[in-house]
Order: C-alpha cells, then sequence, then structure tokens
C-alpha cells in the first residue's frame, strides 16, 4: 500500500479503535472487528516497512516521518485523534516488529484508562514505545550513544512545522516568533558533524515535497552544508539559515493556479514567477528591522538578477543560498515533470550559467553524485543505499553502502555496510547507476537502521 494511502487508512482505523474500546469492552464483536483490521494492517505495515511510526504535532500528521496530505474529512479525524492523544501527553507512538495481539489489547486498553483520567500515558510495552516528538537537546555525555537517525528525523520534522507556523503567519500578516526556528538551527549547527550522513539522507528522499515550508527548510538545510564546508563561523551558518528559510516566501503572493501550472506559462505568468524572489523581499520587509538579516535576503534577489557584484559574505551568502534553491527545485516533483535524481540535478547544475561554477563543484564534491540516502543499482544485480561518501578524487564514485535488495529483488536478512573504495569489494562490486527508491518500494532511511559495521567480503 502507498504510504500516503496507508497513513490515512492508519489514521481512520486508529481513531476508530480508540472510539469503539471507549465505548465498548474487548470482549464486544464490534471491537473485535476493527481491532483485528488495525492488527492486520498494523503488522503487514510492519513486515513492509521495518517499524510504523505515527506522529503528529500543531496539526501535522506523519507517518514514518513522512507529512501526510489529508482531505478535510481524514484532517477533522485526524484533529480530533490528536486532541485525544496530547490530552494523555503522547505526541508520537512507534510500533516495532511484530506486536502480539495480547500486547496491542492491553495497550489501547491501558490507553483509554489515561484518557477517562486525564491522565499522562507512560506505560511500558515491548514492542511499542511512546515518545516526545519535538527536539530534545544532546548532552556531551550522550553524543557516543545517541540515535542520531532519530535525531535527525525529529529536527527535520520539527522544522518543518516550525516553518509552517511561520509561513501561516506571513498569510495572515500577522507577527510571528523567529526564535523558536534560531533555537532549532542552533542545535543542529552544534552538532551537525555528527549528524551530516543522516542530514543529507533525509534531505535527499521525496518526504513532504509539495509543501511550501518543506522546500524552504531543504534549502536552509542545505545552505547551511555547503556554508559549513566553506569554513563558516557557527553565527554565520545560522544568519544563512535564517536568510534561505525566507527566500521563496513571495510565492504566498503568487497565485496557485500559476504555481502549479502543468501546461505551457503565458508571459504574464511567467513574469509572476520571476518575481517571486522580489515579492519575498516585500513580504520581509514588513517583519524585519534588522538591515543585516535584510541585506542578506536583498543579496539573494541581486544576485540571481545578474548585477555586478563582490564577493563580499552576503554575496556569497545569495550564491550559496542559490544552488540550494536549484538543488532542491530540481530533485522534487513537480506537475510538469518528474523528479531529477541527484546525479541528474547535478548535471543540470553544473550547465546553468545563473549559478557560481565554483560553488556548484565545491556542492558537488561534498554530496556527490550518490549522496547518502541515495539509492543504487550495482554490477552485481544488487539494490543498495548509500551511507556514507568519500570526498577526494580517488574514491568519488566509491561510497560506503547498505545493501538492501538482493539480484532476486528479495530482501537480505541483515543490513551490513560495504565499503566500495577498499581492493576486496572494488573487484566485487561497481555502482551501475542511480536508480528512484519508490520504483522497488524502498525507504531508505529504514536501511540506516541497525545497519553493523562495515564488513569486507
Amino acid at each position: 500500500m502507498d504510504k500516503k494511502d496507508f497513513g490515512k487508512t492508519f489514521i481512520s482505523s486508529l481513531a476508530g479503535i480508540i472510539k469503539a474500546v471507549n465505548i465498548y469492552q474487548f470482549g464486544n464483536d464490534t471491537v473485535a472487528i476493527i481491532f483485528k483490521k488495525f492488527h492486520n494492517l498494523l503488522n503487514d505495515a510492519i513486515n513492509d516497512y521495518g517499524s510504523v511510526s505515527f506522529a503528529f504535532g500543531k496539526g501535522n500528521f506523519f507517518i514514518n516521518s513522512q507529512l501526510l496530505e489529508l482531505s478535510f474529512q481524514d484532517y477533522k479525524t485526524a484533529g480530533e485523534l490528536e486532541k485525544l492523544l496530547t490530552k494523555i501527553s503522547i505526541a508520537e507512538i512507534v510500533f516495532l516488529n511484530s506486536i502480539p495481539e495480547k500486547e496491542l489489547e492491553d495497550f489501547f486498553r491501558l490507553m483509554i484508562i489515561s484518557i477517562k483520567d486525564g491522565t499522562p500515558f507512560r506505560e511500558e510495552f515491548e514492542h511499542i514505545e511512546i515518545k516526545d516528538f519535538y527536539l530534545v537537546e544532546i548532552s556531551d555525555d550522550e553524543m557516543d550513544s545517541y540515535n542520531f537517525m532519530e535525531y535527525i528525523t525529529k529536527i527535520y520534522g520539527t522544522a518543518v512545522i516550525n516553518t509552517q507556523a511561520i509561513v501561516d503567519k506571513i498569510s495572515k500578516q500577522e507577527k510571528f516568533d523567529i526564535i523558536p526556528m534560531k533555537k532549532l538551527l542552533q542545535n543542529l549547527i552544534d552538532n551537525q558533524s555528527n549528524v551530516e550522513n543522516y542530514l543529507m539522507a533525509i534531505l535527499n528522499q521525496q518526504f513532504f515535497r509539495t509543501h511550501l515550508e518543506t522546500h524552504l527548510v531543504n534549502t536552509a538545510l542545505w545552505s547551511m552544508i555547503i556554508a559549513e564546508k566553506l569554513g563558516f563561523e557557527k553565527n554565520d551558518l545560522l544568519k544563512i539559515g535564517i536568510a534561505a528559510l525566507f527566500h521563496d516566501v513571495g510565492k504566498l503572493n503568487i497565485p496557485k493556479r500559476i504555481l502549479f501550472k502543468s501546461s505551457k506559462l503565458t508571459e504574464e505568468e511567467t513574469k509572476q514567477l520571476n518575481n517571486i524572489k522580489l515579492e519575498s523581499i516585500k513580504l520581509m520587509m514588513k517583519y524585519f528591522t534588522n538591515p543585516n538579516e535584510l541585506i542578506s535576503l536583498l543579496a539573494i534577489y541581486e544576485n540571481l538578477q545578474k548585477r555586478e557584484v563582490d564577493n563580499s559574505n552576503l554575496t556569497l551568502f545569495a550564491r550559496i543560498i542559490a544552488i540550494s534553491d536549484s538543488y532542491d527545485s530540481l530533485t522534487t516533483p513537480k506537475p510538469y515533470r518528474d523528479r531529477l535524481l541527484p546525479e541528474q540535478a547535478i548535471r543540470v547544475m553544473l550547465d546553468d550559467d545563473r549559478l557560481d561554477a565554483r560553488l556548484v563543484n565545491i556542492f558537488m564534491h561534498q554530496i556527490t553524485f550518490y549522496p547518502p540516502g541515495s539509492t543504487v543499482e550495482l554490477n552485481t544485480g544488487e539494490i543498495a543505499i548509500v551511507y556514507s561518501v568519500y570526498h577526494d578524487e580517488d574514491r568519488f564514485f566509491t561510497p560506503t553502502i547498505i545493501p538492501v535488495l538482493d539480484s532476486n529483488f528479495d530482501f537480505f536478512d541483515k543490513k551490513v555496510i560495504l565499503d566500495l573504495s577498499d581492493p576486496l569489494q572494488k573487484k566485487k562490486r561497481k555502482i551501475v547507476k542511480a536508480v528512484d527508491p519508490y520504483l522497488y518500494g524502498l525507504n531508505p532511511m529504514f536501511s540506516f537502521v541497525d545497519a553493523e559495521g562495515v564488513v569486507l567480503d
């Protein structure tokens, strides 16, 4: 089942079973039918995806970190479910492995007791975890043992929620609070060296791609990655992240019929699209009183208009943001074209004379044609997920990988990390081409979970 369809079915089934258990006893036939249906749905999904996470915050709903686009009726059901679970201090439920029927029954029975009492639900189960969806600070003594994939998934989801709140305020011409977003980006900057692989992996996924706020978040994070590679100080990393976060808010002033038009644009429509950056500046002038923050945004527009500019940091900000904007746009599906794979996007960018060629080359060498989280086909017929990359020329096309499917397209029982730059591996495996993971029903992020150390066989 497609993840979006599964997400909708999951939410309606979860809401239905909580409502039924709240009214009837577990021995009731109605409850038994709904419970059996949900149990089967859940275990089938766990078999397909490895685990199932349901999380929410401020009216946004996520299944395995994928933001769900819901119809009005679905959203109404999800909203009612959110109210119930928020009442008992639940923001994320993770179902692990195959869930025994008795454990799932106990889970719902105890949850209903908490809902009726209005008390936090914090029972412990073997195959079910209840978590805080929002960002948790990582202390130095936790660094070695912390689950960085979980951290980056949550920080990304929280960034999307925070940005959505900002975009909503701007669309209503209301004031917004930028402090939570600054704190979040600062937290990421402090841990960037530890989570870089996971960060690039989640940015290269197709999650969230149809939303403006996720494009803003993606552009901000890619800009921070490039700037960090160029040796920017932490304060400047934060500045470029915030500047990039607002680079496209001008789309709020462009009719959706133009933004999502699949046919050829008229001359007037093209003119409106070309004014998005200028519209962004107009909107931001209402909110930013600090000249240093505003001039970063002005520099973006200045650079994209191909004016003569010097090589100051602010102009460099603009050039970096333009590259990040371009890459995320190219790797996002549009009404008039499919998304490009990372390798294809970089080749297009190399031929784009509007972009700084030197910075595009730096970007290319940092993420490579096969960045972490991308999916590749090997000469053995295996399908693998890229785990990490090398930036030197000799190992540019030999990253570390996690084979996921064998030549018969069956899943491997064990996840191992193979280093394609090792001489033993070079004789056996080579990357043939990048492929779209969704054609194989893969979620690359799951391959990062429980992958074992480098194995040279």
